[in-house]
């Protein structure tokens, strides 16, 4: 059982929230109260919740993830998510943002002592996985150092890459390897979904993501779903209305300016997609 005290120290008054550590890269998250289903932001990196569990959905699929397992985030996605609590404590976890970069230098350096598993294949780009009794060990050291600032900035750093080499080491690191290796399909479309939260305001169409995936759209569209469970036109919607949604609530701005910066030909069109979608019209997504 891990001792998550040392996370109570991030939390706050405020019913939910994510908050730097002094670890690089580490953040704790937490919310004091169940969330109905809602769509969130993802991006490359490991989920690991150590209090009540999360419900997620992409496309026709569903899983959980909560204690004894993590969540392996092998692209930059947006997918829906409810949040359970349990006996009136909060949910409470950390997310481990991982480097491409880093995660690269050791991945290399597994493969030259042969230390990462022999074969891969081709795998959603969200997974859920058991947590290995290693990993555990080292989560431990990593919440006792967690709000440390100089065991943390030190130690932490060393203790997340320890982590990391547990995860690779692990027969399902494929969704993480395969957004390494520029060659795999799943690296590809990560790429198109970075140039589309670029490029939103512009509205790609299918050809041209699949072009800059050198792809050919029925290839993309296949793998697209694949690795998100939904189809380019419905994830990139559902993207531009979040981004809407943002926004006019966080940014204060109009309907038509909003139109404009996420690609909609006209105020009146984003109007009817985000009630359908959000069951209120723009004016009140204050209220959402």
């Amino acid at each position: 059982m891990l001792n998550t005290q040392p996370l109570h120290a991030f939390t706050n008054s405020d019913a939910q929230g994510l908050k730097d550590t002094a670890i690089p890269n580490v953040q704790v998250f937490w919310s004091q109260c169940a969330m109905p289903r809602h769509v969130q932001a993802y991006p490359f990196g490991l989920v690991f919740i150590f209090q009540g569990h999360k419900i997620g959905y992409m496309g026709e699929r569903r899983f959980q993830y909560g204690a004894g397992h993590y969540l392996a985030i092998g692209l930059p996605i947006h997918f829906e998510c409810e949040t359970y609590v349990q006996n009136d404590e909060p949910l409470l976890g950390i997310f481990v943002h991982l480097d491409v970069a880093e995660l690269s230098s050791l991945a290399a350096q597994m493969m030259a002592s042969k230390a990462l598993p022999d074969e891969s294949s081709e795998r959603s780009g969200v997974e859920p996985l058991p947590i290995t009794e290693p990993m555990y060990e080292v989560l431990e050291r990593i919440l006792t150092v967690i709000n440390q600032p100089q065991a943390g900035s030190v130690l932490g750093a060393l203790y997340v890459r320890e982590l990391c080499y547990h995860v690779l080491q692990d027969a399902n690191s494929t969704v993480l390897l395969n957004h390494l290796n520029r060659s795999t399909p799943q690296n590809r479309v990560a790429q198109t979904l970075e140039y589309l939260n670029q490029n939103l305001q512009r509205n790609p169409s299918v050809p041209e993501l699949a072009q800059q995936a050198h792809m050919s759209t029925a290839s993309y569209n296949r793998h697209f779903k694949q690795l998100t469970g939904h189809s380019v036109v419905q994830y990139t919607k559902t993207l531009r209305l979040m981004r809407a949604r943002h926004l006019l609530t966080v940014e204060g701005q109009n309907v038509n300016q909003t139109a404009e910066q996420v690609g909609y030909g006209s105020a009146a069109q984003l109007s009817r997609d985000f009630k359908a979608y959000f069951g209120v019209p723009p004016k009140l997504a204050g209220a959402l």
